[in-house]
C-alpha cells in the first residue's frame, strides 16, 4: 500500500483558524489600545448600516461594506474609494481589515458577533428606523461614533424637517397603497408608513407591519395612488406586469403610480431623505 495521506478535519480546520483569530484579538488588545485614529476604522455587518456609514464617514474611516446592493450615493463612494472592502460574512476577512469598531443591525448574523466579541472588537448595535424620529437617532449615533457631528447634524436637519412636514402636496388626502416587489404591502407601525403620510396620503392598508396583497384585494382597496419600488416602465419586470394586468386597468381606470427606489424605503438612510424631499419639492401646493 503506498502512503496514505491524512487530510484534517473541515471542523478542525475551522477550529484552529478561529482560535488563531482569538490569539490575534488579545495581542491587539494588550499592545494595541483604541486611539482616536484607531476607533475609526470602521466594518459595516448590514446594508443599512452600510448606508449610514458611507454617507456620514470619511472614506478613510471606512474598512469594510457588505457586498449587498447600495443605493447610488453609496456606489459613488464605493466606486471612487476602491480600497474600502466588500467583506463576506465570516470573521477571518473581517479581522483582515483590522476594525476598531463594528456596526450591526438586528439581522446580522448572531454568531459571528460573538466570535467578534470574543476578539474584543467592540460591536454598535443600530436599530431598524420605524419612523424619522428613529432614523434621526441612527444618525446622531453614528455621527458621534466617527466624530462626523457636523455631517451628522446637516443630514438631521433635514429628517426633521420632514418630520415637521404638514404633507401639503397634490397627493393631501388620496388613498394609497406601498405595494413592493412580489406583492407585499406596507401597513401601519412600518417606515414605508411614515414616507407615506408625510407626502399626504392616507394608507390604504389597515393591516399591521407587513403583508401579502393579491390583485383582487388591492382592486377593493380603491386606492387612488399606488407606490412602487419598482420602476414599472421596466419591462418584464414584477411591477410592469402586475401593474398593468387588465384587470387593475379596467378596475382602476384612473390610478396613479408613484416610484419610490427600494433602496430609499428598504434602508431608511440620507438617500431617502433626498429622495422624499425631491418629491415634496415636486409635489407642493
Amino acid at each position: 500500500m503506498g502512503n496514505r495521506i491524512i487530510r484534517p478535519k473541515n471542523t478542525d480546520y475551522r477550529l484552529k483558524t478561529f482560535l488563531l483569530w482569538i490569539c490575534f484579538g488579545i495581542l491587539f488588545s494588550v499592545f494595541s489600545p483604541l486611539s482616536a485614529q484607531s476607533a475609526e476604522r470602521i466594518v459595516s455587518l448590514n446594508a443599512c448600516t452600510d448606508e449610514l456609514l458611507l454617507q456620514l464617514a470619511l472614506p478613510e474611516q471606512i474598512a469594510g461594506v457588505t457586498r449587498f446592493n447600495h443605493s447610488p450615493q453609496s456606489s459613488e463612494v464605493l466606486n471612487q474609494n476602491p480600497h474600502i472592502s466588500k467583506l463576506s460574512s465570516d470573521v477571518e476577512s473581517i479581522m483582515k481589515t483590522n476594525p476598531s469598531v463594528v456596526l450591526a443591525g438586528p439581522f446580522s448574523n448572531p454568531l459571528l458577533i460573538n466570535q467578534l466579541k470574543q476578539l474584543n472588537i467592540p460591536i454598535v448595535h443600530l436599530a431598524v428606523p420605524g419612523n424619522w424620529s428613529d432614523l434621526d437617532k441612527a444618525v446622531d449615533q453614528v455621527s458621534v461614533l466617527l466624530k462626523r457631528v457636523s455631517a451628522g447634524e446637516a443630514l438631521q436637519k433635514k429628517i426633521r424637517e420632514l418630520s415637521r412636514f404638514d404633507g401639503q402636496t397634490r397627493w393631501k388626502g388620496k388613498r394609497a397603497v406601498f405595494w413592493s416587489a412580489a406583492g407585499h404591502v406596507s401597513g401601519k407601525n412600518t417606515f414605508e408608513n411614515t414616507v407615506l403620510t408625510t407626502l399626504g396620503l392616507i394608507n390604504a392598508s389597515d393591516t399591521e407591519g407587513y403583508a401579502f396583497l393579491s390583485i383582487e384585494k388591492l382592486i377593493q382597496l380603491k386606492p387612488d395612488v399606488i407606490i412602487v419600488t419598482q420602476n414599472p416602465e421596466l419591462k418584464n419586470s414584477w411591477s410592469h406586469e402586475t401593474l398593468f394586468h387588465p384587470a387593475l386597468k379596467k378596475a382602476l381606470p384612473q390610478i396613479e403610480y408613484l416610484h419610490i427606489p427600494e433602496e430609499a424605503v428598504s434602508c431608511a438612510s440620507g438617500y431617502t431623505v433626498d429622495v422624499i424631499g425631491n418629491l415634496i419639492a415636486g409635489a407642493k401646493v
